[in-house]
């Protein structure tokens, strides 16, 4: 990520889109100093990008050359630790997450006088969609609706190219309910439903 960075040299301001404010105006660039870090990063699509093919490279079922971070802390950073009462966003560290369908997108934005970004990736998938604006806010939804409009088409190509797991011998063994002596106010119930044994969880407290 060779054109990353947070000190605003005259060769990178010579290379650096112009930002926009209302009205048309040019923004004037802003230096945060010690707070950088919080929103002064400039990057390009092509780092961005980079950063991604990290980050989704950790769910690989191969090896990866990467070898910055271990891959279990790359895999740990991508996984939600809070649901908020929605139960469809959800956040992490350092991700802000979202459901689309059935797919856990992982997303991060921010702004600042003139420019907005939001970066994002589905690494199940490999699939990263990064949006960079040289005006004061990206539309809310734009990445929702971009992840919406593609995402039919992996999964028309997973559904056709997956592997049916069959069913066990005897399917009928595991239906019944089922509860646990170091969670007794948990119930699972499982049965059938076409070629398919679901799950359902209940609890009867409200506490795990």
């Amino acid at each position: 990520m060779t054109n990353t960075g947070f000190e605003f040299t005259d060769s990178v301001v010579s290379k650096m889109a112009t930002g926009y404010i209302g009205g048309g105006k040019k923004a004037p660039l802003i230096n945060l100093g010690w707070n950088a870090p919080a929103g002064q990063m400039y990057s390009t699509i092509n780092d961005l990008l980079k950063l991604s093919e990290f980050l989704n490279s950790m769910y690989l079922p191969y090896e990866s050359a990467n070898n910055i971070l271990a891959p279990h802390l790359v895999k740990e950073m991508g996984l939600p630790m809070y649901l908020n009462y929605d139960g469809k966003s959800l956040f992490g560290s350092p991700w802000e997450m979202m459901f689309v369908d059935t797919y856990l997108v992982r997303t991060k934005a921010g702004n600042i006088l003139g420019y907005s970004s939001q970066f994002s990736y589905v690494p199940e998938l490999g699939l990263s969609i990064v949006a960079l604006v040289n005006g004061n806010k990206i539309l809310e939804g734009t990445i929702e609706a971009a992840y919406e409009a593609i995402l039919p088409a992996f999964q028309s190509y997973e559904a056709a190219n997956t592997a049916k797991i069959p069913s066990p011998p005897d399917r009928d063994a595991y239906i019944g309910n089922y509860s646990c002596l170091q969670a007794p106010n948990i119930t699972a119930n499982i049965y059938a439903k076409g070629d398919m044994l679901l799950v359902d969880l209940t609890v009867t407290d409200g506490r795990y």
